[in-house]
Parts: structure tokens; C-alpha cells; sequence
């Protein structure tokens, strides 16, 4: 049996060092706003707040999920027979191109897009806003070190608001498959010393990164690469995951906004991608070109982090 340590110093200096470049990323992007021409303004700019949601803020985007998932979807179910609502949409989309944007270069900008238009979905069916909760800043004062006992996790979820009786998921791998939910990172090495993209994607996107990690925490469905959005935390998980990316895109706007890596497919058999490389949406969205993504503040995203 493994038990894994925390020191609980260290917890508190690594959400100061993110709040300190998240700072600078916020002075910064305030300044690389003017410059745009699209529309983005600081008076038009959305937040994606930091923090803890209030209960109210929580019970809005939960109502904003249930609208989405009860919404009647674009997706042909003659194509994907488990579609269903709007909700599914955005599931099917991300099923299909899995195997483009996932250890690949498109895997953030990809991502940085999808969640967008996941949130504005959210907002046109009920003003709901994706909550920005930052699972790093753990703050502890003189407190004893973190022991982090193994757990066996799964099953299905009994409590809360997807319960089966209030949501649920209805692509599995073979066609229309509803069902009920089942459910020690060093950032001085992003935000200082490693300013290659190649470096910091594969802290993202490597073995034991932030965002595969984050998909084991999630349980069964976030175990499942191509389905993994069915579950509503996926949305929040790679909110975070576009914030790590926005802040140390931040800390250089001008050398670093426009940096792509990678090539166009899982397990690098592609040419490396370009900013012209196309980022596929199906029924969700139009096809956009990575350029499209690589700034939170310009073309058709305007967004920023509290």
C-alpha cells in the first residue's frame, strides 16, 4: 500500500507563486487588450472568477447544465444514435475528434475553443457562466503533513445533483447507452524556469500531468478519453487547464501568444501543426484555424481569469 506525502509548507508557496503570475498575467493581458481589433474590450471582457462559487453561483450553472442537457441537440441521431440533446452534442464532437487533440498540438487550443463554446451555450440557454475553483491554492497554516491514503473510487453517483434521477449520460461506446454518472505538481517549472512550449505542454499533457490527472480524480467516465465531457466537472477540469495555459502564455504575450508545437494527431504521425492547422467542431461550431484560439482576448473569445 502507497501512502503519498504532501508537505503542507509547500502547498501554500505553490498557490502563492500561481496567484503572483497570475498577477502579472492580468497586468499584462490588460495591456495586450488595446491592441486588439476585434471587439474585446475591458468593458466587454468576461471573467472566469477565481475562488469558491457561492451556493447561488453553483445552483445557477447546475439549472444552466440541466437546460443544455434537456435541450433538443443538432447532432443526427441516424449518425450517432445515443445523441439526444444539445448537451450530447458537444459529447459527440469531442468523441470524434479524440484521437486529433489529445498528445497533440492541438490539444490546448482545441480545448481552449470547446470549452468556450460550451459556456456560451450555457449562457444563451440560462446566463450561467463556467465557475473558475483553483485546486492549488491550498492554504494551511502550521498544520501536520498530508497523508493521501490509496482509494478505490467508481460506482455510481448516489448523492447530489446528477443523481440518475436528475442526469443523465447516454453515449457509450456503442450507440444509445443511458445511464447514471460513476464517478503533487511543482508550477515553478511552468511559470519560470521552463519557458519551452514543447516543456510546458508536456506538464499538461505528459505522464502524471495536471490534465490526465485530472481525468483519473473524475472516476469511471473521466477515465473514458472519448467520452470524458459527459461527465459536467470535464468542463471545470479544463477550464484549469486553459488557465495554466492563459497565465504562462501571460507572463510573455508578445513571444509566446502565437508559439505552436506538436503535430496534428495522437502519438505525433502527423506534419506539426501550424497556426493555420483547422480545429474541427462538427454541428457545434465551424471550423476554426488554431489561430483562432491562441489568444483568450481576441477574434470570438473574450474571456480573462479572476
Amino acid at each position: 500500500m502507497k501512502i503519498f506525502h504532501l508537505s503542507a509548507q509547500v502547498l501554500p508557496l505553490i498557490g502563492l507563486r500561481v496567484d503572483k503570475c497570475q498577477n502579472q498575467y492580468r497586468k499584462n493581458i490588460q495591456d495586450t487588450i488595446k491592441l486588439c481589433k476585434t471587439g474585446c474590450t475591458k468593458k466587454t471582457i468576461l471573467e472566469r472568477k477565481e475562488g469558491s462559487p457561492t451556493k447561488k453561483e453553483r445552483l445557477h450553472y447546475i439549472d444552466s447544465v440541466y437546460c443544455l442537457n434537456n435541450r433538443t441537440g443538432t447532432t443526427s441521431t441516424f449518425e450517432i444514435p445515443g445523441a439526444r440533446t444539445r448537451f450530447d452534442d458537444f459529447v459527440v464532437y469531442h468523441i470524434q475528434q479524440t484521437l486529433f487533440v489529445h498528445a497533440s498540438g492541438l490539444l490546448l487550443p482545441y480545448h481552449r475553443y470547446y470549452v468556450w463554446l460550451y459556456e456560451k451555450a450555457l449562457r444563451e440557454d440560462n446566463g450561467a457562466f463556467i465557475p473558475n475553483r483553483d485546486p492549488i491554492s491550498i492554504v494551511i497554516s502550521n498544520g501536520p503533513t498530508l497523508v493521501f491514503p490509496p482509494a478505490t473510487g467508481g460506482g455510481c453517483v448516489y448523492s447530489g445533483p446528477f443523481t440518475p434521477d436528475k442526469f443523465q449520460i447516454r453515449l457509450g461506446p456503442i450507440g444509445y447507452e443511458p445511464q447514471g454518472l460513476q464517478g503533487g505538481l511543482d508550477l515553478s517549472l511552468v511559470f519560470s524556469q521552463d519557458t519551452r512550449p514543447t516543456n510546458f505542454t508536456k506538464l499538461l499533457d505528459g505522464p502524471g500531468d495536471v490534465h490526465g490527472s485530472g481525468h483519473f480524480l473524475m472516476g469511471t467516465v473521466g477515465l473514458d478519453v472519448f467520452a470524458s465531457p459527459s461527465d459536467p466537472v470535464f468542463w471545470l477540469r479544463h477550464a484549469q487547464a486553459d488557465r495554466l495555459w492563459t497565465i504562462w502564455q501571460g507572463q510573455d504575450p508578445r513571444s509566446r501568444i502565437n508559439q505552436v508545437w506538436g503535430t496534428g494527431t495522437t502519438g505525433d504521425c502527423d506534419p506539426n501543426v501550424t497556426l493555420d492547422s483547422q480545429i474541427t467542431l462538427g454541428v457545434i461550431s465551424p471550423p476554426k484555424k488554431i489561430r483562432d484560439a491562441v489568444l483568450s482576448i481576441d477574434g470570438d473569445l473574450c474571456y480573462l481569469y479572476g
